[in-house]
């Protein structure tokens, strides 16, 4: 894993990680990959963008539902307003956003090599078993025999795209296999507080209080941000707003392949 920042070697860092994610709700990273590495991947992921290589999915904000989430979404910049406007209710949860095609038997273009190498290195063994350590103390860890790192998938937010809040005390990866632990990585160039995009972690909602632990996450360039999703782990994404640089999403999990097995 020689991609990754000078943080896995930070002793004091792990184990504050290790005490957040334990704690909740969420842990952040700065400088998660090696400046040079997020700086050319950064790059070939801008140029893949610019030849079309990204998809774009779902349907637009106001498209359903009418004007009148929109004017709750833009009536307040507060967290817990704006993770209430963004919440479906009891419909399904909706999202728009750019997808890198990563079709069956389809590979990256020769002059991205620095996507290969960061998706085969986030699906190696060895980054499913540290990941795996983070959770020590939490009831979450499994044998190694019984974890995997799911394929990375990346991702591109652009001007209207957005997530609504969505929540899952067990969240599954293809063949019911189930995340632990997840990862978001975020690779932008000229990122502004204003742009939008944000994670919204909205936390538990009480139906008096609304979404009291709500809070804002700001992307910034190759900072990650970890989290064990559970059922008060309810999070969504901030519109995007015009004229925003492109924000990269890498996103990856610890699966659990094995039946629940806590080895503390």
């Amino acid at each position: 894993l020689d991609v990754l920042g000078v943080w896995t070697s930070n002793t004091t860092l792990l184990q504050e990680l290790n005490a957040k994610l334990v704690r909740g709700p969420f842990a952040l990273i700065d400088g998660f990959f090696k400046e040079s590495v997020a700086t050319t991947l950064l790059n070939e992921l801008t140029s893949l963008a610019t030849q079309g290589e990204f998809v774009h999915l779902g349907p637009l904000f106001n498209g359903s539902g009418g004007h009148f989430r929109e004017r709750d979404y833009l009536e307040s910049s507060a967290p817990a307003a704006r993770c209430a406007a963004l919440h479906p209710q009891r419909a399904k949860a909706r999202r728009r956003l750019w997808k890198l095609d990563q079709g069956a038997g389809r590979t990256y273009p020769r002059d991205s090599p620095t996507v290969g190498i960061i998706v085969d290195s986030l699906s190696h063994n060895a980054w499913a078993e540290s990941l795996n350590l983070l959770l020590t103390g939490s009831g979450l860890r499994f044998p190694p025999s019984g974890i995997d790192a799911s394929l990375p998938g990346l991702r591109c937010l652009a001007p209207g795209d957005f997530a609504e809040v969505q929540s899952s005390s067990a969240e599954e990866g293809r063949g019911g296999d189930r995340h632990v632990l997840v990862l978001e990585v975020w690779l932008t160039s000229g990122w502004t507080p204003r742009a939008g995009g944000a994670t919204l972690w909205c936390g538990a909602s009480d139906s008096e209080q609304g979404f009291a632990q709500a809070q804002s996450i700001p992307p910034a360039h190759n900072r990650a941000l970890l989290y064990a999703p559970h059922a008060d782990a309810a999070r969504g994404t901030e519109i995007v707003e015009e004229g925003a640089s492109p924000l990269f999403v890498l996103t990856s999990a610890l699966r659990a392949t094995a039946s629940y097995f806590d080895v503390a």
